[in-house]
């Protein structure tokens, strides 16, 4: 037991993260308590409480992602920037420029960029997510990578996160006549109207696109 929590103490804020998304995403479908899982919320609890409060908002996204079995464009995966290392950052980074085909630089010029140089975006303003579906076609594609600024406020017609009835979704923001519309690019998926019915958020707005290759 005291080697376990020993690699538990020893994860970084994101790697703690992670495990606590995992467990929660585990423990939904599996009905059954994921191992050690009582040390590892303590453990996240104690470090930081953002960290518990992040893992089980994006678990549940995920989880109803999965449930509901939608083709509408949703996100995937997030990557939490504000819980990373520096060391996690500057490979992050790495691999953005390997990702776009980009010379991978040394760690010694990885230090003096910053998220900020390369996306435009703070590194506590930015979520990087993976999307998955075919509801924005043609702008945005199964595996995409998006950056999203969670800071910034979104205009008509931008490209948005958003969080509705649970389910995180990647939009078209559209105001019209005193309504907002989210829109897809693909027409064979409706606009949908937010009403009073709906839960609705918006995560953040999309700043780039990068294509898997």
């Amino acid at each position: 037991m005291q080697q376990e929590k020993s690699k538990i103490e020893a994860l970084s804020n994101y790697e703690l993260y992670l495990l606590v998304r995992k467990c929660t995403v585990y423990e939904y479908f599996k009905r059954k308590p994921y191992k050690n899982r009582d040390l590892i919320f303590d453990t996240a609890t104690e470090r930081d409480k953002r960290i518990v409060s992040f893992a089980l908002k994006d678990a549940m996204l995920t989880i109803n992602s999965v449930r509901y079995g939608m083709r509408e464009l949703f996100v995937a995966d997030i990557k939490r920037i504000d819980l990373m290392t520096a060391e996690e950052i500057n490979e992050l980074i790495q691999k953005i420029g390997a990702s776009r085909r980009q010379p991978v630089v040394s760690d010694e010029l990885v230090e003096k960029r910053t998220l900020l140089d390369i996306v435009g975006i703070s590194s506590e303003n930015l979520i990087i997510c993976s999307v998955d579906g075919a509801s924005m076609t043609g702008v945005i594609e199964p595996g995409d990578i998006i950056f999203v600024d969670t800071a910034e406020k979104p205009a008509n017609n931008k490209i948005v996160v958003v969080n509705i009835d649970g389910n995180l979704l990647v939009k078209r923001y559209v105001q019209e006549n005193g309504s907002v519309w989210l829109h897809s690019d693909n027409p064979a998926f409706e606009p949908i109207k937010v009403s009073e019915g709906y839960t609705f958020e918006i995560f953040g707005v999309v700043k780039r696109i990068m294509r898997s290759v």
